[in-house]
């Protein structure tokens, strides 16, 4: 049975055109280096991982060219390509699949640069339009599948709730409803059973957030019964949020955002929170300018969460086997799951946030974590231990952990698989303590004020918990697990627990100024400014901006700078968010100035929208010094 689906997420050669196209360095793009995956890749310290006998599920719009050089002998199909019905085929999705395979498991033989971080990995090609969970499932029984990539999801037109809200005459006559079609998001048959799949199969199953930040539209819009729905306020206050793909409010999935070369969030990454306030994403991996594979040899330059996810399952292919190759058996999807978040890089925030997730996938740390092992003892980084086990309703289990007196952090994670249903069904609780000491809860967001940093309290939403103690007390440590609430019980858990060096965030160099000198909007040319447009035009957003300096790091590049664009109608309400940035952004020369630019693509039903309004700019960069354009822009369509 066919549903009809999209692969919408990552294009290939060139995508997301609301990003100004620079010039950048391609000598350091391969994806892997950026989560530190050329520290442990081949390494005899971590058992040489390369993801050797290791299989990565790719279910996509299309299937992977299997005889890619720098794939070949290495990809499974789970079909014959003159069996597929392509009626409903997007053949601009046709070289996606090879790109993801690519940013995966390519060899790097011929072009060095596209190495994926798991070379040795062989590759299941699956199609996203033949029962997608069905054939996860499956090859899990019968293949061994562990990992599994998706960038893709339902049609939107016809599966997708955008976040919006009932007038408030309406909201008493059907209060019932606003569950599903309230702010947070929204949890269908499609998340069911994707969560039902993943809590049978077992599978590690690696998501594309979504492409969806920038470009945030604020205008009416109305149900199939004609009632209009409005943006609330809080959208309007917090532009960018809540915009993470439909797939990422699955509950037992592991999502990725995607980042820009020096960690900066790319401008098209959806943030959090999902479905009743849920942390999405769960990571963030390198995402922008990746070198990639194309279909009959070719290669190309792609953007966007799909590379994100795909890098991120490389990187998790070699966790997995270094893993094995210890224990002579695969960890579950759980608790892979909880090493990743454990060893994960803080950026952002401290702690979690609904930008970064719980930070940037960092495959050294997480090696060194697994190596550390009480018991394996073998390179001694980080001391670790981890618990597989299962718990019952108001039970409570504590498990005792030795902190050496050297510890800069202690890290510990508490990871599980949920019944598929809109909240939590299984809610448990993870809570340390030092000796008779204080309680320490987890780091826990408020999704009402997705902007604010996490704080230590009780998390009765995520299925994965994670506490960090700085520079904590030498000696025991107590882990206490509880089953809060468990009608569906025994929950199987992973629990995850590390002192070492930590694993915050990279201190860089923050020197940097610049002044925005215009602002101006045009079709295309900076040199011939526009102010009317009509129905399907593309709008380019052009700030002029003079960069005094900016920081650069020791492989030669330098900073990302982040545009917003604000459109306001002429009673001066926000109607439109759109973000930009420019990636590698040196100090101008010579008085040239540089354009920080955005395309304003497909506006949604623009027809709708006709007026005038008033669009003005901020720049920031990334060492967090922002400015505001001087001029605000009047642009009319019609």
């Amino acid at each position: 049975m066919r549903r009809r689906m999209q692969s919408v997420l990552f294009a290939i050669p060139f995508v997301l055109l609301t990003l100004a196209m620079v010039e950048v360095s391609l000598a350091d793009t391969r994806a892997g280096k950026g989560m530190n995956v050329d520290r442990i890749l081949g390494n005899n310290r971590y058992h040489s991982p390369t993801g050797d006998g290791v299989l990565v599920g790719v279910t996509d719009a299309w299937l992977v060219d299997e005889d890619h050089e720098e794939l070949a002998g290495r990809v499974i199909a789970m079909h014959d390509p003159a069996d597929v019905d392509t009626t409903d085929f997007d053949g601009a999705d046709f070289g996606h699949a090879t790109a993801m395979a690519g940013n995966i498991a390519s060899a790097g033989r011929l072009r060095s640069e596209t190495r994926g971080p798991a070379p040795d990995a062989t590759i299941l090609s699956m199609l996203d339009s033949y029962e997608p969970n069905d054939e996860i499932a499956y090859a899990a029984r019968t293949l061994g599948l562990r990992i599994s990539h998706n960038a893709w999801g339902p049609d939107h037109d016809t599966e997708f709730q955008p976040p919006r809200r009932y007038p408030p005459f309406f909201a008493g006559a059907i209060r019932g409803l606003k569950a599903s079609m309230g702010r947070l998001g929204y949890y269908g048959s499609f998340n069911r059973d994707l969560d039902k799949m993943i809590l049978k199969a077992d599978v590690l199953s690696v998501w594309a957030n979504g492409n969806d930040a920038y470009l945030v539209p604020f205008y009416p819009l109305e149900n199939g019964f004609g009632v209009p729905f409005v943006v609330d306020d809080w959208h309007r206050l917090n532009a960018g949020f809540d915009t993470s793909g439909l797939p990422s409010n699955s509950k037992n999935i592991l999502s990725i955002g995607a980042t820009m070369h020096d960690d900066v969030i790319a401008g098209f990454s959806s943030r959090g929170p999902a479905y009743d306030g849920r942390l999405s994403p769960h990571l963030v991996a390198p995402g922008y300018e990746l070198q990639v594979l194309s279909p009959e040899n070719e290669y190309g330059i792609g953007s966007g969460t799909s590379g994100s996810s795909a890098v991120a399952a490389g990187a998790a292919a070699l966790i997995l086997q270094q893993y094995s190759e210890i224990h002579g058996t695969e960890p579950s999807s759980a608790l892979l799951k909880a090493i990743l978040i454990n060893s994960s890089r803080d950026l952002g925030p401290n702690g979690p946030d609904y930008t970064y997730g719980y930070g940037k996938l960092d495959a050294e740390y997480a090696a060194q974590t697994i190596s550390g092992q009480e018991g394996v003892r073998e390179y001694r980084k980080v001391l670790s231990r981890f618990v597989e086990d299962t718990i019952e309703h108001n039970e409570t289990q504590a498990h005792a952990f030795e902190v050496k007196g050297n510890a800069k952090e202690l890290r510990v994670t508490l990871a599980w698989h949920d019944a598929p249903k809109k909240r939590l069904v299984n809610d448990l609780d993870l809570w340390i303590r030092h000796g008779d000491g204080k309680k320490i809860r987890p780091l826990t967001l408020n999704p009402k004020r997705p902007q604010k940093p996490a704080k230590m309290k009780r998390n009765g939403r995520d299925t994965a918990e994670h506490i960090v103690v700085e520079n904590p007390q030498a000696g025991e440590w107590t882990v206490f697990v509880e089953g809060k609430k468990v009608p569906k019980g025994p929950q199987p858990f992973a629990l995850v627990v590390a002192a070492g060096k930590g694993n915050r965030r990279p201190i860089h160099k923050t020197e940097g100024d610049f002044t925005i000198e215009h602002f101006l909007v045009s079709k295309g040319n900076v040199d011939q400014p526009e102010t009317r447009f009509a129905p399907g035009e593309d709008i380019y957003f052009h700030t002029l901006v003079d960069v005094h300096e900016n920081a650069q790091y020791s492989d030669g590049y330098y900073g990302t700078m982040t545009a917003r664009y604000e459109l306001r109608d002429e009673a001066g309400v926000l109607r439109f968010v759109i973000t930009s940035a420019w990636d590698n952004c040196a100090a101008s020369v010579g008085g040239q100035l540089r354009d920080v630019q955005s395309r304003a693509q497909d506006i949604p039903d623009i027809e709708m929208i006709k007026g005038t309004y008033r669009v003005r700019s901020i720049v920031t960069m990334h060492n967090g010094v922002t400015k505001t354009a001087p001029n605000e822009y009047e642009v009319t369509l019609e």
